[in-house]
């Protein structure tokens, strides 16, 4: 077994084990008539506020606190304990509206957890195999300069009897995805289905063409290359950046609920 795996196993041992003594302690102030909806209430509380440290070691990156790698495991295991406590603390059926609205927006938070360590996880591979790393503000200046280039081969091609039918094919097929940003679709669940139907027309086209229009196709299908390459991580950036945004406005709407259910549970507690 390697290092990681060890390390991977051991937090979950420690989770579980910190799971049980929740169970235990649970048990033992139920069976004193205790208020175990305060015990577990301010135990996912303190639980929560530590989930959102990841956020805040993010931003201060130059203070030696141990990497974001580590601080990411721990709110991973975190986050199951939280789960775990929560379940506990609301019990089942879930009554009241607001605590059905805590409930709903606890399981979407836990979910685009779970869908934003897939995110993590694989985004960095998938960057790395689609090129050198570019930043998003650069992506709409190359994407124009590609544009740009591609433009101007059809333009050359269009004056010549033999990479005329190049430039026809540039207009039907090759304009559109030059000019024109992805669809939401293809930020959800990237792909190279477009990319290869384009570089297999282009190939089609190849009979038709003298020695220079197939120069000038070898060209533009590199264009096609580049510029799905910088789709694939314009989509991968926007959509790791669109779930950050959501997740983060979920943590802060509950935050807002659970402040408003103190505060109730309080005032009924006084009246």
């Amino acid at each position: 077994m390697t290092g990681s795996r060890i390390k991977t196993v051991r937090a979950i041992v420690v989770t579980c084990a910190a799971i049980a003594m929740m169970l235990i302690l649970y048990q033992w102030i139920d069976n004193r008539l205790g208020r175990t909806d305060y015990y577990t209430g301010f135990t996912l509380l303190a639980a929560s506020i530590g989930l959102m440290t990841l956020s805040m070691r993010k931003k201060l990156i130059v203070l030696p606190l141990g990497t974001v790698a580590v601080w990411q495991q721990v709110h991973q295991y975190l986050g199951l304990f939280s789960l775990a406590t929560f379940v506990m603390h609301a019990g089942f059926p879930v009554r009241g509206i607001l605590e059905m609205a805590l409930s709903v927006i606890f399981v979407l938070i836990s979910l685009s957890g779970i869908v934003g360590w897939y995110i993590n996880k694989t985004t960095p591979k998938k960057l790395l195999a689609a090129g050198k790393s570019v930043l998003r503000e650069d992506i709409a200046t190359m994407r124009r300069s590609i544009a740009q280039q591609a433009y101007h081969i059809a333009l050359s091609a269009a004056g010549k009897i033999e990479s005329a039918t190049l430039a026809d094919h540039y207009t039907q097929k090759l304009s559109d995805f030059f000019s024109r940003r992805r669809s939401i679709a293809y930020c959800i669940i990237p792909n190279g289905s477009s990319r290869r139907e384009l570089l297999h027309g282009l190939e089609k086209v190849s009979r038709y063409l003298g020695p220079e229009g197939r120069s000038s196709k070898q060209t533009l299908s590199e264009l096609v290359i580049a510029k799905d390459d910088l789709d694939y991580q314009w989509a991968m950036q926007i959509r790791l950046r669109s779930w950050v945004i959501f997740h983060v406005s979920l943590v802060w709407s509950f935050f807002i609920l659970v402040a408003y259910h103190i505060y109730l549970v309080y005032q009924f507690q006084g009246g």
